[in-house]
């Protein structure tokens, strides 16, 4: 039960560990810190291959330009 409690005690802080390393480089705003951390705990980089079910990379950023492009509107003028 010992040996038990200790691995469930391990693994919340190695969790809180990652959520501090996180933070920390988060508020430096050091990005490589803050990434390296986040690939870390939640993995390499996934490769999403389609978007709306189109694979082109130009335009999937085109789409996403033209949807931001519509829905932001600036409040300064």
């Amino acid at each position: 039960m010992q040996y038990e409690k200790g691995l469930r005690e391990f693994e919340q802080q190695s969790t809180l560990s990652y959520t501090n390393d996180l933070h920390e480089a988060l508020m430096r705003k050091n990005g490589v810190a803050f990434w390296k951390c986040w690939r870390a705990k939640f993995g390499g980089s996934a490769k999403c291959v389609k978007v709306n079910n189109c694979v082109d990379p130009d335009i999937v950023a085109e789409n996403f330009a033209s949807h931001f492009s519509t829905v932001y509107t600036s409040s300064c003028s």
